[in-house]
């Protein structure tokens, strides 16, 4: 189907009548997380079209290459076309865009493409682990050391694994616990200022780390590392080998797995933004307020990109996966990787205002990209 669509795009682009418009199949490429990996292009059911490769670098290398439209890594020949994250831009970040690169590279554009939530893998012998909220802010600020606080049934010292290097995970699990924890949670930690923040630098929490944490570079060797360590318990993106489901390796929150039907009921709280509000791409993530039942931990993996591209043919690839991902043609493959497709009022939204061209905010639109490209 996506090499259909690919097919038709690149004929109506060839009989646009311009001879600049010449076909050309080639690769593009994004970089970023490695949470939507497997999604994007590591599996038989990739949502990505077939030109499009991904590059699981992590969050900040993909972030710096884009804000600074350097590679992402050495060797790599050029920068990438888009990248991918569960954190949202700061403020900052978009005024350095805007005042560096908008008016070669036209608005940066920052959507969400599925929604997830942040799980708890742990390997620890003894059943179901069930925690409360107030258990989960003494876990993570380090005033639990013992298995005992969290459950009577196990025993030992608990060790929490956290990442080394900033990432998306880590901004959405910070981001619940600055909300969901009390100054009694996280009295007599070592938390900077008695509290936590909302960070993608979890090191950056502390005064001095609690001596139970372990740090591991990457997704993967997070969850490697939990697996591999007894006592462990860490947190990830979705697309892990354990079962969402399963309390004795994934815990549960409140009763509440990490795939639970009220996951979706809370994507579906937030509508996208419209009028003047519109206009700026920190509104277009949603940040989600604690749900009052369900599993709490809740946020997006986005997907974040320049609207004009100096090459036809980029714009087009980006197209031929934006236009059928929002009228969602994906969720099958969505739902199989163990994120939650997006609700359709944000799919319109998104598809309506940013992935058509025949809009002003629409992708490579002809009068707001004439002669601006990224390259």
């Amino acid at each position: 189907m996506k090499r259909k669509l690919l097919a038709v795009l690149y004929i109506g682009a060839a009989l646009c009548g311009t001879a600049s418009a010449q076909v050309k199949v080639l690769p593009i490429k994004g970089a970023g997380s490695a949470v939507p990996a497997k999604l994007f292009a590591e599996s038989a059911d990739r949502i990505l079209p077939a030109n499009v490769t991904y590059r699981a670098v992590g969050d900040e290398l993909a972030r710096r290459a884009f804000l600074e439209n350097v590679p992402e890594t050495p060797g790599e020949a050029r920068p990438p076309h888009f990248i991918a994250t569960e954190s949202v831009l700061t403020g900052a970040e978009i005024l350095a865009y805007n005042k560096n690169h908008a008016k070669q590279f036209g608005a940066l554009i920052q959507v969400p493409v599925a929604g997830l939530a942040i799980a708890l893998p742990f390997n620890k012998p003894g059943g179901a682990l069930d925690l409360s909220v107030p258990q989960l802010c003494r876990l993570f600020s380090g005033k639990t050391e013992y298995w005992g606080d969290l459950d009577p049934d196990r025993s030992g010292v608990v060790r929490v694994i956290y990442r080394a290097e900033k990432s998306g995970t880590t901004e959405l699990l910070t981001r619940f616990l600055s909300t969901a924890c009390s100054s009694l949670d996280t009295a007599g930690s070592n938390l900077v200022g008695g509290s936590f923040k909302t960070t993608r630098d979890f090191a950056s929490l502390f005064s001095a780390l609690p001596t139970n944490f372990v740090a591991a570079t990457s997704e993967q060797a997070q969850y490697d590392r939990v697996m591999a360590t007894g006592g462990a318990i860490g947190y990830s993106g979705p697309d892990i080998a354990a079962p969402l489901s399963d309390p004795t390796r994934v815990a549960k929150v409140r009763g509440y797995s990490p795939d639970d039907a009220s996951v979706r009921a809370t994507l579906n709280s937030i509508a996208p933004p419209t009028g003047s509000a519109a206009e700026r791409p920190e509104n277009w993530v949603p940040a989600f307020s604690i749900p009052f039942v369900g599993y709490p931990i809740v946020g997006t993996t986005n997907l974040i990109f320049s609207q004009c591209h100096a090459e036809l043919w980029e714009a087009m690839s980006l197209r031929v996966f934006l236009i059928p991902h929002y009228a969602r043609r994906n969720d099958a493959a969505v739902t199989a990787h163990r994120f939650i497709p997006l609700p359709s009022a944000w799919g319109e939204a998104i598809r309506s205002r940013f992935a058509v061209a025949g809009v002003p905010t629409g992708l490579n639109n002809p009068s707001t990209c004439a002669g601006i490209g990224r390259p």
